[in-house]
């Protein structure tokens, strides 16, 4: 029947091995189908960005950005080569829409994953910052892994490409593993700090902004590069670390402390009567109850110095920043002078008791201290 419609039209004239009807219909499909593609593109990007509106499937919308982004020159040459099924073509003819349409839905999907890496290392970023405002504390460490993922990628899809267009990739391959080898023995030490600066981006042990201490160095991290790291030294000079070095160093981060326990002790001298010391706990309890926003946790007689006795005072701070943590200190040094000097209780000093047994020992202290009592007198004429 289609071949008497092409002959009652005139176009049963051949080129190709194929009539020009059949060349119009082939053609005519291609169209329908390019057609037919888009409109499932846009239909499943429509819906999928409307479902991605509900709860829990905010992921949804990615997906639909991946679909609504597919190349139309994909599409068109995927029609054709369906499309192409009508003609009776030659085996070169048709390797060559295979390998086309190959090398086209590659590129397609290389740039699909080269998206989707962008937006998990982002996804993830955004999800360890916990969505904080500003730039990322690793944007330089982020941009290399996303260079890097993207550049395997594309690389992977090229030796596809190349594979697919009949290209021996044997020895392609063995020349970039053995050079990538090479390189990285070259460059192993920077190679160790471009790696520790990705750990430190993806694990975040610590943050722009942080207070950490490292060995016996700490300060505030001022920048997370793809080599070093620096921070900001309390006492103002900057302190460079490289990132291999850094990770394998414990490291304390203060910014992360929800709540501080202090821990501090008084020295009381023995001479009190037992009322008074038994009453020093309480008292201690009283004064630091009665701060605000921290909370009292213990005061005990710790321990008996030959000098004094140690009461240890214990309570906890809802709070990391040193200073909120030395106002309350401050506070309550006061309140306890304060308390002390009411109730007649006085705080240890160091002293040392001599006893004198015989008078031997008196006119040997007496030499002493006149011996002292020269020297320092010798030292004065000096200076």
């Amino acid at each position: 029947m289609f071949d008497s419609i092409v002959k009652s039209l005139g176009l049963d004239a051949v080129y190709y091995g194929n009539s020009l009807g059949l060349w119009l219909l082939s053609g005519f499909s291609a169209l329908l189908l390019l057609v037919f593609f888009s409109w499932v593109r846009g239909v499943l990007a429509s819906r999928l960005r409307l479902a991605s509106s509900r709860p829990r499937m905010s992921s949804l919308s990615r997906v639909s950005q991946l679909i609504a982004d597919t190349s139309v020159l994909t599409l068109a040459i995927l029609s054709v080569h369906i499309a192409s099924n009508l003609l009776s073509l030659t085996a070169k003819f048709d390797h060559a829409l295979w390998s086309m349409s190959m090398i086209a839905l590659t590129l397609q999907a290389a740039s699909w994953l080269s998206n989707l890496s962008s937006w998990t290392l982002t996804a993830y970023t955004n999800l360890t910052n916990g969505h904080a405002e500003g730039p990322s504390s690793g944007a330089s460490a982020l941009g290399l892994l996303s260079f890097l993922s993207k550049f395997l990628i594309w690389m992977f899809a090229l030796i596809l490409i190349l594979d697919n267009l009949g290209i021996n990739i044997t020895a392609l391959v063995t020349g970039l593993g053995i050079g990538g080898v090479a390189v990285a023995l070259a460059v192993q030490n920077i190679l160790g700090d471009l790696l520790a600066s990705i750990s430190i981006v993806l694990d975040k042990p610590f943050e722009i902004g942080d207070l950490i201490v490292v060995g016996e160095f700490s300060g505030h991290v001022e920048r997370i590069g793809m080599k070093t790291t620096r921070l900001r030294s309390i006492t103002g000079e900057q302190l460079v670390f490289a990132n291999s070095e850094l990770l394998k160093s414990r490291i304390r981060n203060y910014k992360r402390m929800n709540e501080r326990r202090v821990v501090f002790s008084l020295s009381i001298e023995y001479d009190h009567d037992m009322s008074k010391l038994k009453r020093i706990p309480d008292l201690l309890k009283e004064i630091v109850s009665h701060q605000d926003y921290i909370t009292f946790d213990r005061a005990h007689l710790k321990s008996l110095d030959p000098n004094s006795l140690i009461f240890e005072i214990v309570y906890l701070v809802p709070d990391s920043d040193y200073t909120v943590f030395m106002n309350v200190q401050q506070r309550i040094n006061f309140e306890i002078l304060e308390k002390f000097r009411e109730e007649g209780i006085s705080l240890a000093r160091p002293t040392q008791t001599l006893e004198i047994r015989d008078g031997n020992t008196k006119r040997a202290l007496q030499e002493i201290t006149l011996s002292e009592a020269e020297d320092s007198a010798s030292r004065n004429l000096k200076t």
